[in-house]
This record gives structure tokens, sequence and C-alpha cells, in this order.
């Protein structure tokens, strides 16, 4: 279970995908405390600054003796899930760190396309095409409802979770796993 005084370093691509784990934690995680690495500034790849960061947090947290949790929201965009966990996996080696481990304290959510395909999928119960950009295709009230229903599946069996759930969401689910038990 998360200690009463467990924090979480958020490190994601933009305002979206803050405001998305903010919902989740006010309403399912408040005992949590967060600190939000600035976005990057309208002119830099979210994605590369993400890509950029996470070694440097990884290894704050690894050398952290309090609990730290890093929880890290990067866009998959055209490419593919598992090459972005593929690409940050690299970043760390390239750091001179060790791959994330199954113990390490790090969650990663990579919504396929980007983080408006699961509010969509959510929101609206109902199966979406990961290849289509919902970016203008969600409104503010999408969000609570998506959150909402992400943590319920979440707890879910695999078995008992509806089909609709595109695969990026499906591999989401287990790192929630991470979060709670952590």
């Amino acid at each position: 279970m998360i200690e009463q005084r467990a924090n979480v370093i958020l490190l994601c691509e933009d305002r979206r995908h803050r405001t998305f784990f903010h919902r989740m934690k006010a309403k399912h995680f408040k005992h949590l405390r967060i600190f939000d690495i600035p976005l990057p500034d309208g002119k830099k790849s979210g994605e590369q600054y993400v890509r950029n960061q996470y070694p440097l947090q990884v290894e704050s947290i690894r050398n952290k003796s309090c609990k730290y949790f890093l929880v890290t929201i990067i866009d998959a965009d055209t490419d593919s899930v598992e090459q972005h966990y593929r690409e940050l996996d690299q970043e760390l080696v390239k750091a001179g760190q060790k791959k994330r481990g199954d113990s390490d304290p790090i969650v990663i959510f990579i919504p396929k396309r980007n983080i408006e395909t699961w509010i969509k999928c959510l929101s609206e119960e109902a199966e979406v095409s990961e290849e289509e950009d919902y970016k203008r295709k969600v409104q503010g009230d999408d969000l609570s409802k998506a959150v909402e229903l992400f943590y319920s599946l979440s707890l879910l069996a695999e078995e008992k979770r509806p089909p609709y759930c595109p695969d990026s969401l499906t591999r989401a689910f287990p790192e929630m796993e991470r979060l709670r038990n952590k």
C-alpha cells in the first residue's frame, strides 16, 4: 500500500496529461503529494522533452532515501507503444543506468496516438481507432468521466474489462496496479 507520506514526481508532455493524472489523484489517491516537472515550452517537442528528462528523474528517485514514485506520461503518436517503452529504457542505458525493473517505483502511461484517444474511448464507452487523432474531438467534461472509468476498469480482472478498450489502454492497467501496490 502507498504510504501516507509518499510523493509522486509527474513527468508528462502537456497539460492534458497533467490534468488527467491530477484528477485521478484528487479522486482516488488523495494522500499523494505531486511534484510536477515543468512542462516543455510550446517550441519544443513534448515527447523529446519527456525522453530527455526521464533518465534524470529516474536517477533522482533511485537515489532518494524516502519513498518517491515517478509517473511518466508520453504519447505514442504514430509509433508503437512498445517502441516508446524501448526508447525510455534506451535513454536509461545511455545515461549509464539500469532499465526499469519490476521493483522500480516507476509508472509509465503511453496512450497510442494521444491521451485524447483514451478520453474519447472512456467517456463514450465505445471502441476507437488508435490511428485517428481525437485531440479536437474531446471536451473538458469528457475528462472527468474518462478518469473515473479508467480507474474503475483498472481494478477489474483482465477478462472482465470491456472489449472496446484499445491496446494501449489495456497496457496501462498493470501500470495502475504498480501505483496502487507500491
